[in-house]
């Protein structure tokens, strides 16, 4: 067996705090995109992706040397779940709208629609598929998914906001897929402290470079606590992090105890999790949870043969 991890924490480059999923007057958002933009830059992001329903909004002119702005879409509604719910995805760095009537569209197979996203040099994201109440059976069927967004605080912290059960599922199931934070801005000010976003280790504040590293899994999702450093080794994995209350490594059924609590009071901020490899083997991946009850995740290391 051999572990499969593009490490962020030893690329060279510079993090970049960036929102995947937000709204503006495009769609059913209440700012404009410049001032998204704008406001985002204000409270410490580096990069945004706009997401607008219905349509790719156009980005040129947003961009400055200290923030970015990428197009995107939330591509929506389509296809119909078991209990009777949209499909709705992301669609970050697509280069032409993936066009759709406003109405349902249950007929239309969500598969089509992530091959259209690809075909348009987009990643295809499941969106907040616990709010969208989505079963097992809806979702494994899908191939080329790029990832799933695993926290979306749209209607605040509680209730259907986490998505990390579904994750779960899916990387037990054998899909390979990235874990991602929103927020689904839709221009309430100010910026919520709790909004999901993503920390990204890329050479530069471009699109491309910003793109690439996100293709290839350099980075990872947070709403709150940051990850400092992981080093993975041929039977162990440690993480370096924030103050935290508990830091867990989760994975299949070939990695129990992997629960390492803050003892009297304190903090957690390292923790070193020893494995044997088993055949059974499918991912590991760790987040860590601080004092406020939020979370920082890193993308998962595949196991192959």
């Amino acid at each position: 067996m051999k572990s499969v991890f593009n490490n962020p924490f030893r690329k060279d480059g510079n993090w970049y705090k960036g929102n995947v999923h937000l709204h503006t007057t495009n769609s059913d958002g209440c700012l404009s995109p410049a001032r998204m933009a704008s406001e985002y830059k204000k409270t410490g992001y580096n990069f945004v992706v706009i997401t607008d329903h219905f349509k790719r909004t156009d980005v040129e002119g947003l961009s400055d040397d200290k923030m970015l702005v990428i197009a995107g879409e939330e591509v929506s509604p389509v296809g119909i779940t078991r209990l009777g719910c949209d499909y709705e995805f992301l669609a970050p760095g697509i280069k032409r709208q993936i066009s759709l009537p406003k109405n349902k569209n249950p007929e239309m197979s969500p598969q089509t629609i992530i091959d259209r996203i690809r075909q348009e040099d987009g990643l295809a994201i499941l969106a907040h598929p616990n709010f969208s109440h989505m079963m097992p059976e809806d979702i494994l069927p899908l191939q080329d998914l790029f990832g799933v967004e695993i926290f979306n605080p749209v209607f605040g912290l509680g209730g259907r906001s986490y998505s990390l059960v579904h994750w779960d599922q899916l990387l037990e199931s054998g899909k390979k897929m990235f874990g991602f934070a929103g927020d689904d801005s839709h221009g309430a000010l100010p910026i919520p402290s709790y909004a999901g976003y993503i920390m990204v280790k890329a050479p530069s504040l471009t699109k491309e470079a910003v793109m690439e590293s996100i293709r290839n899994g350099y980075f990872y999702a947070s709403n709150g606590p940051a990850i400092i450093d992981v080093e993975v080794t041929e039977n162990s994995v440690s993480i370096v992090a924030s103050e935290s209350k508990f830091i867990n490594f989760v994975g299949d059924v070939s990695f129990p105890l992997g629960s390492f609590p803050a003892r009297d009071g304190g903090f957690v901020k390292t923790a070193t999790y020893k494995f044997t490899l088993k055949d059974t083997a499918k991912y590991l991946r760790m987040e860590c949870t601080d004092a406020g009850g939020r979370s920082a995740w890193t993308n998962p290391i595949f196991f192959e043969k």
